[in-house]
């Protein structure tokens, strides 16, 4: 299993033990479940769960670490955290979004709803194309659609005009 990290050289432990840093190529796991946690000085802590089976022996991930201070008000807003399962369990009909702008502390809101502040990432966004609007007082609104791609990490970057 491939395990990458938003941003790079954050410390992956599977189910408890220690792999080293993103990226980082984890070995010799046994089919069943498993809970992957990422952990990187000044970001808030990440956890998702994989299931190692036949049909998947090998699953990867890009899991993108949001600053801590931004942290409470992603999470808070983000959907939940397992990804979408479809009918017959194949999983990743949802990818990762990192929002970024300058200046920082943009209002971010997707399809209409506020969903936190930039900088922020969101772990799981139904795959498919979603308008993101940017607002920060004194700065002109940013708006633009992003095309969320299953089981990948997407970015949305802006600078804000006055």
């Amino acid at each position: 299993m491939l395990v990458r990290s938003t941003p790079a050289g954050a410390n992956v432990s599977v189910d408890g033990k220690d792999y080293g840093r993103t990226p980082a190529t984890v070995r010799d796991l046994s089919q069943g479940a498993h809970r992957v946690t990422i952990t990187r000085p000044g970001y808030a802590p990440e956890e998702r769960r994989f299931v190692i089976s036949s049909s998947r022996p090998a699953p990867s991930m890009t899991i993108a670490l949001a600053p801590a201070r931004a942290a409470a008000p992603a999470r808070a807003a983000a959907a939940p955290a397992r990804p979408a399962t479809a009918p017959g369990g194949a999983a990743g009909f949802a990818g990762g979004l990192a929002v970024d702008s300058r200046p920082t502390g943009a209002k971010v809101f997707m399809d209409g709803k506020l969903v936190g502040t930039t900088p922020m990432a969101l772990s799981s966004v139904p795959a498919g194309s979603h308008a993101i609007r940017l607002e920060h007082d004194g700065y002109q609104r940013w708006s633009s659609s992003v095309r969320i791609v299953a089981s990948e990490q997407n970015r949305v970057t802006a600078s804000l005009e006055r």
